[in-house]
C-alpha cells in the first residue's frame, strides 16, 4: 500500500511547490556554470522530503534505531532550503551539519567503529576517535554529493544506485527495506520532470542534495557498522567513491590556485566531459555506468571473499581515476 501511495502524494506536493516556487524565490537562473534554458524551480528536495515525511506519518516505516537520523536531518534541510532562497556562507551549512551529526551520535549511538580488514590486518577499529571520524566522513560526503549535483539526473541517479547497493549487499535489512524503497521511488519520481524538457522541469536544489546526501551518509554508517545488517565496511568506499574522489580532486585544484575550496567553477568530472562536447544525457550515462561498475567490483569482492584486498583495489582505482582525468584534460 505504501508504494502505491507514494506517487499521488508526490504529485500533490509537486503541484503545490511548483505553483509557489516563483513567489518564494525558489528559482534557478542560468549562468556561466549552469547552461539550462529559462528559470527552473528548485523544489525537488522539498517535494521528496515532504512526501517522505507524509508517508512516514501514515505508514510508520522508519525503524526506531534510525529515527534520530531523520530528526537530525531536518536542520540540514532547513538551512539548505534557506540557502536555495538566498545564498549563505558555506560555513553556516557546515556548522549545522556538524551539530546535527553530534545530535545523531549522542541520541542514536550510530558511528563508525570499525573499518574492516586490510591485507594482513583482520580488523581495523577506531573506537578512540570514532565520533570525530564519523562527523568528518558525514560532512565530507554530504558536501561532496552537493558539489556532485551538476547536471540533470546526476545526483539523483547516484543516490538511487547507492541505495540499491545497500539493499543488494544487506543480508537481512528487514523493515529498512520499505524505508529505502520509498526513498528510491521518490527520487525516481523526481527524475521524471528533472530529465524532461517540458515547462514542468524542476531541479533538486540544495534542499535536496544536502539532506539526501546527509541521510545517505548515515545509512552507509548504520548498515556497515551493525554485523546483522550484512553490509561489510570494506565495501562502503566503492558506493561513495565517485563524488568523494572527484570533490577531493576539485578542492585540491582550487586550493592549489589559492581559491576557496567551495568556490564555483567548471572542474568537476561532468564539466570536463561536457567540455568535450558530450551531451548532458551522454555525460549522465557515462558517470552512471562508472558508478555501476564500481558497485559491481564491490559485489565481486564480496562474492569471492576478497574483502582484505578491497582497500588495496580501491587505491589502484584512484590511481586509474586520476589517470583518466589527465587523459580527459588532454
Amino acid at each position: 500500500m505504501i508504494y502505491f501511495a507514494a506517487l499521488p502524494i508526490f504529485f500533490l506536493y509537486f503541484i503545490l511547490f511548483f505553483s509557489i516556487a516563483k513567489k518564494i524565490n525558489l528559482i534557478d537562473k542560468p549562468n556561466f556554470r549552469k547552461k539550462h534554458f529559462g528559470d527552473i524551480p528548485i523544489i525537488g528536495g522539498l517535494i521528496i522530503f515532504s512526501s517522505f515525511y507524509t508517508l512516514e506519518l501514515f505508514f510508520k516505516f522508519i525503524p526506531n534505531d534510525l529515527i534520530y537520523v531523520f530528526i537530525g536531518s531536518i536542520p540540514v534541510l532547513i538551512i539548505s532550503f534557506l540557502d536555495d532562497i538566498r545564498h549563505r556562507h558555506w560555513s553556516l551549512r557546515i556548522i549545522v551539519q556538524i551539530a546535527s551529526s553530534i545530535f545523531i551520535i549522542l541520541f542514536s549511538g550510530i558511528q563508525v567503529n570499525m573499518l574492516g580488514s586490510f591485507l594482513f590486518l583482520d580488523s581495523i577499529t577506531i573506537n578512540s576517535s570514532s565520533s570525530p571520524f564519523t562527523i568528518f566522513c558525514i560532512v565530507g560526503l554530504t558536501n561532496a554529493i552537493n558539489m556532485f549535483d551538476g547536471i540533470d539526473g546526476l545526483c539523483s541517479s547516484y543516490l538511487i544506485l547507492g541505495l540499491g547497493a545497500l539493499l543488494l549487499f544487506a543480508v537481512s535489512p528487514g523493515i529498512n527495506t520499505s524505508m529505502i524503497i520509498v526513498m528510491m521511488l521518490l527520487i525516481f519520481f523526481f527524475c521524471i520532470p528533472n530529465l524532461s524538457s517540458s515547462k514542468y522541469k524542476i531541479f533538486l536544489g540544495d534542499a535536496g542534495s544536502m539532506p539526501l546526501g546527509f541521510i545517505f551518509g548515515w545509512l552507509l554508517v548504520y548498515f556497515s557498522q551493525l554485523p546483522e545488517n550484512g553490509v561489510k565496511p570494506e565495501l562502503i568506499v566503492w558506493i561513495a567513491a565517485i563524488p568523494i574522489i572527484d570533490s577531493l580532486r576539485v578542492m585540491f585544484v582550487r586550493s592549489k590556485e589559492n581559491r576557496s575550496v567551495f568556490s564555483a567553477d567548471r572542474t568537476h568530472l561532468h564539466h570536463l566531459l561536457l567540455d568535450l562536447n558530450f551531451s548532458q544525457k551522454l555525460t549522465l550515462v557515462i558517470i552512471f555506468s562508472l558508478n555501476a561498475i564500481l558497485i559491481l567490483i564491490a559485489l565481486l569482492i564480496s562474492i569471492f571473499d576478497k574483502l582484505s584486498l578491497s582497500y588495496l583495489f580501491f587505491m589502484l582505482w584512484i590511481v586509474f581515476y586520476f589517470y583518466l582525468i589527465k587523459r580527459i584534460k588532454e
